[in-house]
């Protein structure tokens, strides 16, 4: 956009020209830290805003073109799944319990009896091996209601628990 203005030094007129010049803003690039995906309810991040080749600026952060916000995955739900399915089990059978969070693949699985919140324990007839909690020799002791959760390994993440499971034995 050009306009004509009329200067006035001592006794001569001059022109000169008047230019706006539309100059570019310097690009700001957001990063985030740590760089998984999905990051889940609970979870600790870090935005980090630089402008490139400037400094002295003042930052004003928006989530949704919004100054304040907040959003979140929710925690994925365990699936919990027992082989055979046939109900009641009886004394000295096999029966193996299946753990799964579908929406990622490095989780871990705690299994649980009759709503403790102390994990089962391992022995030479109940074992664990990945996302199954197998008992080998099924007795009256192992009668009760199952369930697991999973954690994802190397970050704080720990799953909605599963459904519960009712084994009876005989």
């Amino acid at each position: 956009m050009f306009q004509q203005l009329k200067l006035q030094i001592s006794q001569r007129t001059m022109w000169a020209q008047r230019v706006t010049a539309l100059i570019p803003l310097p690009k700001a690039t957001l990063t985030v830290e740590p760089k998984w995906s999905p990051l889940y309810t609970g979870e600790t991040v870090t935005l980090k805003c630089v402008v490139d080749s400037h400094s002295n600026w003042k930052y004003v952060w928006y989530i949704n073109q919004s100054h304040t916000a907040t959003s979140s995955t929710t925690l994925p739900k365990t699936t919990l799944t027992v082989e055979p399915k046939e109900n009641p089990l009886y004394a000295g059978e096999t029966v193996t319990l299946k753990c799964e969070v579908d929406s990622h693949s490095n989780w871990t699985y705690v299994w649980y009896k009759d709503q403790l919140q102390m994990a089962v324990s391992q022995t030479a007839d109940h074992s664990v091996s990945g996302d199954r909690y197998s008992i080998t020799a099924a007795a009256g002791s192992d009668q009760g209601q199952y369930w697991c959760e999973g954690r994802l390994e190397g970050r704080n993440v720990t799953s909605q628990r599963s459904d519960l499971i009712t084994l009876t034995v005989e």
